[in-house]
This record gives structure tokens, sequence and C-alpha cells, in this order.
């Protein structure tokens, strides 16, 4: 059984609360709930001495879309000048069916998944094109195999747009289009390994 005992911080909590309210994006609290894989499993490795308070959120289930959840990163776009580290959890590519349990962990990754993963690279680097982002599942190569279910892939756009900088918009009927990443973010690569053939970890700072 894994124990990873780090403390919470209620006044994370409420700026949070705060500021997706301010925005009109509605909030809850969950107080008998314990970390999600998601959030120990990454902390365990980067904090393994638990020395850090952490405030756990879920993803929106009722607005799942990636551009909610990027409106969501640039409404919480303060915390990243009040010394509150933003960790988007999730995988680029998470399609269970298609992994190679026999093979192990360690090996080739599948071109289907590296193609995924690159074209996302390649949007959020060199394209800087947010819009091609949002709409992914027409653009992307392998879309759908690469993200059959968006749990694991949202995540990604929070941190995503908490470094956009631009004017939060109201969420509306029409769809969010900023024309590009902005000049000022510059997106980076930190980490980029496979296991099973097809589990992508692709790590990117804002």
């Amino acid at each position: 059984m894994i124990h990873y005992k780090a403390k919470g911080s209620p006044e994370v909590a409420l700026r949070i609360e705060q500021l997706l309210q301010q925005h009109s994006i509605p909030t809850g609290r969950e107080f008998h709930r314990g970390l999600d894989h998601g959030t120990w499993v990454i902390l365990n490795s980067l904090f393994p001495e638990a020395n850090i308070p952490v405030v756990q959120c879920s993803i929106d289930g009722h607005q799942s879309s990636v551009e909610h959840h990027f409106r969501i990163g640039q409404a919480v776009a303060p915390l990243a000048h009040e010394n509150v580290l933003v960790i988007g959890s999730g995988v680029t590519v998470h399609n269970l069916r298609k992994m190679n349990w026999k093979g192990g962990e360690k090996q080739h990754v599948q071109k289907w998944v590296f193609d995924f993963d690159q074209w996302l690279i390649d949007q959020l680097l060199q394209q800087r094109n947010v819009k091609n982002l949002f709409d992914y599942e027409k653009l992307a190569p392998n879309a759908r195999d690469a993200v059959p279910s968006e749990d694991h892939f949202v995540p990604l756009f929070v941190p995503m747009g908490m470094g956009f900088s631009g004017e939060f918009e109201e969420a509306t009927t029409k769809r969010l289009e900023p024309p590009s990443i902005s000049s000022s973010v510059q997106p980076q690569v930190l980490e980029r390994f496979y296991d099973f053939g097809c589990l992508s970890y692709l790590v990117i700072s804002f």
C-alpha cells in the first residue's frame, strides 16, 4: 500500500475557488477522498518526502472539452506568480487496448503513438497554434487511437491555458479561437518516453 502523506493547503484551495468563480466556473470541495494515483505517482517522484502542501483538483466531468480546460487554466493563471506549481497530470496517449503487455515496459514505441505526440509538439513549439490543438480530433494523426477518452488528455490544457498570455474570454456558445500562442510563452519538452509501446509520458512546461 502506498502512503503519500502530504498536507493540504486551505489557503490555496480558497484562492483557486475565488479565481474560478470570478470567471463563472462553478466549484465544489471534496473532503473525504484521498489523493488520486494521477497525483501521488508524480509527486512521489518529484517530492518523495511529501514536504509540500498539495491541493488536488479534478478535471471537470460535466464539461470535458479541451477548450473548457484551457479556460480553466486562463482563470487560474495568477497562481503562476503566487509561488504555486500547477501540474496537469495525465498522459498524451492512453489506450490500454493497444498496449503490448507481453513485450514488457521498455519496448520500441509504436509509430502511430510517436506521430501523435510529434504533432502536439510541433503545434506547441513550431506552429504555436492553439486553434489546431483545440481541433486535434480532426487534425492530429491517429487522434482516435491516441485519445479514446479525454480524461487523461485534457489536463494538458490547464497549464497551457495558464501560459497563454491573453485576456480571459467568458465561456459562451462561441468557440475560443486565439490565433496563436503568444510569443511570450516558451513551451519546452522536458521529458519524452514510452511504456508498453504506446503509453506516452510527454512532459511539457509552459
